[in-house]
């Protein structure tokens, strides 16, 4: 028993230290930068990676035009699908091989880009993603590669009980 009671403890000890620790105040900082635009930020020593994650807000699907729903969803898609003088193939093997994660995703009122990189590779993420953002390829090979799966991807929804 009292090694119960023993073990116990511990295991509270430990949750209340991890606890304390997932709860650490985030110094997060506000800048303006070119245009107006406002960027916030929690700069961290601790975690060797770095995130940017930015958000176009009245660019979700709630403004897709009647006749036009799915648009801000396949301009999302299509963010990803190549950018400046690299094809879908070739960008996507540049974020392999510097181990990067880049994805755009919509939510009813925003679009979002978020980029995941080891601090060392942080240039080289911030280059891509500003190429994609600045520069997409916008192939016609790939619009209707993408298209394609999302209309597959609404039909097998449509077919799913509750949707």
């Amino acid at each position: 028993m009292f090694v119960k009671h023993r073990l116990a403890r511990l295991f509270f000890l430990c949750m209340m230290s991890m606890s304390a620790t997932a709860h650490a105040e985030i110094d997060v900082q506000t800048q303006r930068i070119a245009h107006g635009v406002r960027v916030w930020y929690a700069p961290s020593s601790q975690v060797p990676v770095v995130d940017i994650q930015i958000s176009f807000e009245g660019a979700g699907y709630a403004s897709d035009p009647a006749g036009k729903e799915g648009r801000a969803a396949l301009a999302a898609a299509m963010l990803t699908q190549g950018a400046g003088t690299l094809d879908a193939l070739a960008f996507q093997r540049a974020l392999d091989d510097g181990a990067l994660q880049l994805s755009a995703h919509v939510s009813a009122d925003r679009l979002t880009i978020h980029l995941h990189a080891l601090r060392e590779q942080a240039k080289r993420g911030g280059e891509l993603l500003a190429m994609a953002l600045a520069q997409p390829q916008l192939a016609e090979a790939d619009l209707t590669r993408i298209k394609t799966a999302m209309q597959a991807q609404l039909a097998q929804l449509e077919e799913t009980p509750n949707y």
